[in-house]
């Protein structure tokens, strides 16, 4: 996960990519067309060959099957969520205009963005943006998206300030939680669990237990949580930037590993949430290959999984 860029705007237009789909949000867009234009449609306008490139892979029988062309561009530390009839995918911007002078005007007026796309069928996209209101004016990092007990709620490491430096030091990490206002903004947040270096919230409800999978230190660990209040049960080394779901009656763990200097995407299977297999690449994707922080569902009667495949020089 490349995490020196916050999460801030994004402009751009779409021209002509047949993926886009133009039909009204299931979730509210940001207040409303009279305040601000949506901006997100920026990660849906193709390029053959972007820096960020975000793919799709759906399993076909016993092995997963990369479908082309790529989806999306310029998002990076990934999100998703099954809500109704729709798969939504939450991520970071890293778009020319993510840091725009007018943005961070309207971020002091509204709050930062949050965004992301959204599918129900799999080929045709729609783009998203919310904000976010947090007293702590923090900006929230690796967005995700959870159904909670009174709604749509927004988890995030909570990370201080503007500036476009590496929040992931060693120093104590807010992880965060908000809920969607009728404003189409997230309010209330709260601190879910402080410790330090964590990021990268991954919330699930499994075999009736609350979850919470996050890294601790980039790319040295990932901790998991479970109960009300959290308590650690488990630390896998190795490996960063969890994302848990559920296949049938398995608790499935991604997970991002250094491989030859490249990100790749790995997984670990539970069927108790005791015993976790060893963390194994399971994508048809070679070892020069990018395929970071993966996240996925099972959607329409498909297991789908989605990274982006990052670039290997700065920036």
């Amino acid at each position: 996960m490349l995490l020196n860029l916050l999460l801030l705007a994004c402009s751009s237009s779409d021209p002509g990519n047949p993926s886009v789909e133009e039909k009204p949000h299931t979730l509210p867009a940001v207040y409303s067309q009279d305040i601000e234009q949506p901006l997100a449609k920026a990660m849906l306008d193709f390029e053959a060959n972007p820096r960020r490139k975000l793919w799709m892979f759906e399993q076909q029988g016993d092995v997963f099957v990369r479908l082309e062309p790529h989806i999306g561009k310029d998002i990076s530390s990934l999100g998703a969520l099954v809500m109704g009839d729709r798969l939504y995918l939450t991520g970071i911007c890293w778009w020319p205009g993510c840091g725009s002078e007018e943005e961070m005007h309207k971020r002091q007026q509204y709050g930062p963005l949050v965004f992301g796309l959204s599918t129900s069928d799999l080929q045709e996209w729609t783009a998203h943006q919310w904000r976010l209101v947090d007293e702590k004016n923090y900006t929230p990092i690796d967005p995700q998206l959870n159904l909670g007990p009174k709604g749509l709620e927004l988890w995030y490491f909570g990370a201080a300030g503007q500036k476009h430096t590496d929040p992931m030091d060693r120093s104590q990490h807010d992880i965060r939680k908000a809920s969607l206002g009728e404003d189409s903004r997230f309010h209330n947040p709260s601190t879910y669990i402080r410790k330090a270096g964590l990021a990268d919230p991954s919330p699930i409800v499994f075999q009736n237990t609350q979850w919470l999978f996050a890294t601790q230190f980039a790319a040295e660990s990932i901790v998991a949580y479970r109960g009300n209040p959290p308590q650690q049960s488990h630390r896998f080394q190795g490996v960063s930037v969890p994302f848990a779901m559920t296949v049938e009656n398995e608790l499935w763990l991604l997970a991002t590993r250094i491989v030859n200097g490249r990100q790749q995407s790995v997984r670990s299977i539970s069927t108790d949430g005791e015993h976790f297999s060893d963390f194994e690449p399971f994508l048809p994707t070679n070892t020069n290959q990018v395929c970071a922080s993966p996240v996925g569902a099972v959607f329409n009667g498909k297991t789908v999984v989605f990274c982006v495949e990052e670039p290997t020089r700065p920036g």
